[in-house]
C-alpha cells in the first residue's frame, strides 16, 4: 500500500511543468494535524489559461503512483467557484483521498487565511506566491449582517409557506 509520504512525493514533482507556479497543502498539514490516514488536499497555483493542463498533470502524476480508482471532478461552478477534483488510488488506503483545487495566480481567494485555513504547507513556490493572510473582520462582520438582513426578509416573506 502506498503511503501518504509517497503520494505527497509524487505530487511534489509536478514542479516540472513551467505553468504550475506553486503547490501547498492545506487542510490538516496546514493546521499542523495530519497524520497518515488524512486526506491529501492539495493546491496548485498555474499560469492563466493553464486550468486543463494542470488538472492532467496531476492525474498523470498520481496514475504513475497507482491506477485511479474512483475519481470525481465536480461540474463548475463549485461551491467555492474553484476547480476541484478527487481521486482515490487503487493501491493506497480508501482514506487516503486526494482532493486538488486548481487557481489561476492574480485570481482572489481565501485559501491562505490563517484563520480559516490554518497555514499552508508549501511544496512548490517558484513566486513566492505561497503566503499567509489574514481575515477582514470588518469584511466578515459587513457580509454577516447582509446575510442577517436576508434571512429575516425572507422569513418575514415565507413563514406562511407550509415546508
Amino acid at each position: 500500500m502506498l503511503s501518504r509520504q509517497a503520494v505527497i512525493r509524487a505530487l511534489a514533482s509536478l514542479h516540472s511543468h513551467d505553468f504550475i507556479r506553486a503547490t501547498s497543502l492545506g487542510g490538516s498539514d496546514a493546521n499542523a494535524r495530519a497524520d497518515e490516514k488524512s486526506d491529501i488536499d492539495l493546491f496548485l497555483f498555474v499560469t492563466t489559461g493553464s486550468i486543463e493542463p494542470a488538472a492532467t498533470a496531476v492525474e498523470a502524476a498520481v496514475r504513475d503512483l497507482s491506477p485511479i480508482s474512483t475519481a470525481y471532478r465536480p461540474p463548475m461552478p463549485t461551491w467555492h467557484g474553484f476547480h476541484q477534483a478527487f481521486f482515490q488510488l487503487r493501491d493506497a488506503p480508501e482514506y487516503l483521498m486526494i482532493d486538488w483545487v486548481i487557481i489561476e495566480v492574480g485570481t482572489p481567494h481565501p485559501w491562505f487565511e490563517v484563520e480559516r485555513h490554518g497555514t499552508h504547507r508549501v511544496l512548490i513556490d517558484k513566486d513566492a506566491l505561497v503566503k499567509p493572510a489574514h481575515l477582514d473582520q470588518a469584511a466578515v462582520s459587513a457580509a454577516i449582517e447582509r446575510r442577517v438582513a436576508e434571512l429575516r426578509l425572507r422569513f418575514a416573506l415565507f413563514r406562511h409557506m407550509a415546508p
